[in-house]
């Protein structure tokens, strides 16, 4: 059971994000989880990126407003076209689309905007489109 707000916002991110099917399936390379990319080189990367926590009410007991970005990574071989890696990250968007809503333990994690889908990055092996979700959790002090 996670204890700190980070964690379980992490934690939350990395369920919803499980929880979306390919066919064929996506591996996910996890943060400092030990990865190997598949020989296909078709697979996503997750990282949660918190920023600054504010106090969004009054008193020593009031609420603290908690946000930042999750960014899923679409990455595709090079030279193999941009059509299915746009597809996917397309896809991910929609999983988390302004409105959604979705809780870890006791902390609602809300998206009030709509995700980026970044231009794509060519690296020297891998072709790869960013997807930022951008969130925020207000939890008591």
């Amino acid at each position: 059971m996670a204890a700190h707000i980070e964690t379980k916002i992490a934690e939350g991110f990395a369920a919803r994000l499980a929880a979306l099917v390919f066919t064929p399936a996506l591996p996910i390379a996890w943060p400092n989880v030990a990865f190997t990319p598949p020989a296909s080189g078709k697979y996503l990367r997750a990282n949660h990126l918190p920023n600054t926590t504010s106090q969004i009410s009054l008193g020593t007991s009031g609420q603290n407003r908690h946000i930042g970005l999750y960014q899923i990574d679409v990455l595709w071989p090079l030279n193999s076209g941009d059509t299915a890696p746009k597809e996917i990250a397309g896809a991910i968007a929609a999983h988390f689309k302004r409105g959604t809503e979705f809780t870890r333990e006791t902390v609602l994690i809300r998206i009030p905007s709509p995700p980026s889908i970044a231009p794509a990055l060519v690296g020297s092996a891998s072709y790869q489109i960013p997807v930022t979700v951008s969130y925020l959790a207000d939890v008591a002090n």
